[in-house]
């Protein structure tokens, strides 16, 4: 009964995403923006059903380096729909080469291999919740590296994640 481990960690990220949003002040531009993070919820779902069926018959390097060829060919495509020229790639300072080279190593694709790995030695079902922590890791990591504050809503959303994430096991 694996339902009621999800239903109270996305308890807890509702409650963190409304709290930390403007949607609660009103701000049209806000809610747009939580119906696209709420898109990307969906379509990530798809992904970690589709990894499922991959991973069975496929090895997990593999079939994460064919997802991060694809996601890159439609990421220029993106770009070049909506700039008709390539000199905007090619004239911006080394700095910023440097920095998208190590963006896309370290918080691309190496985060990809790990969940694939762990996808296959634990399971979808399993990697879907745990991957609920990444939001409250980056809580965490904007309150110690910058400084942010945190509302009391935003606690009761942490621990209602962490308390599905933990319940998992025991509802399995």
């Amino acid at each position: 009964m694996v339902i009621i481990p999800f239903g109270i960690s996305y308890a807890g990220l509702a409650i963190y995403f409304f709290a930390m949003s403007k949607v609660v002040h009103g701000s049209s531009n806000d809610f747009v923006g939580v119906l696209l993070i709420f898109g990307s919820a969906i379509f990530y779902a798809i992904y970690f059903i589709v990894c499922e069926k991959a991973l069975k018959n496929t090895n997990p390097i593999l079939f994460n380096s064919w997802a991060m060829l694809f996601a890159g060919f439609y990421a220029l495509i993106q770009y070049f729909s909506n700039y008709n020229h390539i000199t905007v790639l090619l004239e911006q300072a080394w700095q910023v080469y440097m920095l998208a080279l190590f963006m896309s190593i370290f918080s691309t694709v190496i985060p990809s291999i790990f969940m694939v790995l762990g996808m296959k030695r634990v399971g979808v079902i399993p990697s879907a919740l745990m991957n609920n922590l990444g939001p409250i890791i980056t809580l965490v990591m904007s309150m110690t590296i910058l400084g942010d504050s945190v509302s009391y809503m935003e606690l009761i959303g942490v621990l209602l994640v962490i308390l599905g994430v933990y319940s998992f096991r025991r509802f399995k």
